[in-house]
């Protein structure tokens, strides 16, 4: 139902509460779709990140979305890159485990042996 507030011009929508816009929210399709052998990957995008290839590593993931199972996720930032000098960005969380300075060219190497870890060890997500 679609009505508009007289004094202000604003327009209110009601939706049935029954839809869930937020495909990510706890109990969505999206989250039944997933497998328990899920690849969770965070890149970071941030500023530092972005330049310095993590559009690549992006492109990359998602060729890889077609060989393995991953969950992948684009974030803002992962607030790592200022917090320890050492780390370089591009920044990149794979099932919690945080990985710097990765090329396109090694990701699918990573991901197989982070695959292959949690087939061992039934630490699938």
């Amino acid at each position: 139902m679609d009505t508009q507030d007289s004094k202000t011009g604003s327009r209110n929508i009601k939706l049935n509460r029954n839809i869930n816009i937020d495909n990510e929210q706890p109990g969505s399709l999206h989250d039944e779709q997933k497998t328990s052998a899920c690849i969770e990957v965070e890149l970071c995008m941030g500023t530092a990140c972005h330049v310095h290839g993590a559009a690549d590593l992006l492109h990359r993931l998602k060729e890889l979305e077609q060989t393995y199972p991953l969950e992948l996720r684009a974030v803002p930032c992962l607030n790592r890159c200022r917090q320890r000098g050492a780390e370089q960005p591009p920044v990149i969380r794979i099932n919690g485990r945080l990985h710097f300075a990765l090329l396109p060219e090694g990701l699918e190497e990573l991901i197989s042996s982070v695959q292959e870890h949690d087939n061992e060890n039934g630490a699938g997500r």
